[in-house]
């Protein structure tokens, strides 16, 4: 499992503070070598040698200690900023997603691939809200996928155009939500397969029970 930014920092935290102590440890292995070797009092107490054991033990172990620590700590911090790097390019790209809709030439071919062999290919009517471009943008790419997939496509009347609407995303407009048509199922669940929503919602003035309209309004 991938770790997240607060186990790395943890971690990261937990090897500097055993570097310090390292570096302390060199320091005073250094200061107590330095000691027996530039003053003459230790020599005169008869400590020169036992401080100077104890000096090379100190001053081994905090370059072992340091050894330790610091690859720990840099493998720690190339972790971090990793996951720092994958996240920011997810975080673009999610918001490019946002900023623009479109489908893939994969998702196009499996989509084509899931409904051209399927039998009901009647009327769908699209309807994007006019007054945004990405939305009519995006539901041309559908139209044409649909198309090629074998479906009867046409722009919906200029009596029927959207300026407005108070909801977001694509969806299928029908009239009864318990025994919609066949093909309103279909193209809902090809797209779903493909990582893409688009919801299925009753229209209250429509009649015609086989009617299908899909709509594309503001990206959510």
């Amino acid at each position: 499992m991938e770790p997240d930014i607060a186990a790395l920092l943890a971690n990261i935290s937990f090897w500097e503070g055993w570097g310090y102590v390292a570096l302390a440890a060199v320091l005073i292995g250094v200061a107590g070598e330095s000691i027996k070797e530039f003053t003459p009092w230790l020599e005169r107490i008869g400590w020169e040698k036992k401080i100077g054991r104890i000096s090379a033990l100190i001053l081994i172990a905090g370059l072992a200690g340091e050894g330790v620590t610091q690859p720990n700590t840099n493998a720690a911090n190339a972790k971090l900023i990793a996951l720092l790097n994958k996240q920011t390019a997810q975080l673009r790209l999610d918001l490019e997603a946002r900023k623009n809709r479109s489908l893939t030439d994969a998702q196009k071919s499996a989509i084509i691939e899931r409904l051209k062999p399927l039998p009901d290919k009647g009327k769908i009517i699209f309807n994007p809200l006019m007054t945004d471009g990405e939305a009519i943008q995006f539901s041309d790419q559908i139209k044409a996928v649909l198309k090629a997939a074998g479906y009867d496509v046409e722009d919906a009347t200029f009596g029927e155009r959207m300026l407005g609407l108070n909801r977001v995303g694509s969806f299928l407009w029908i009239k009864d939500a318990k025994n919609p048509p066949q093909r309103a199922k279909d193209i809902s669940t090809a797209f779903r397969l493909v990582g893409i929503t688009i919801w299925g919602d009753v229209h209250p003035e429509f009649t015609d029970p086989d009617e299908v309209m899909l709509v594309v309004s503001t990206h959510p």
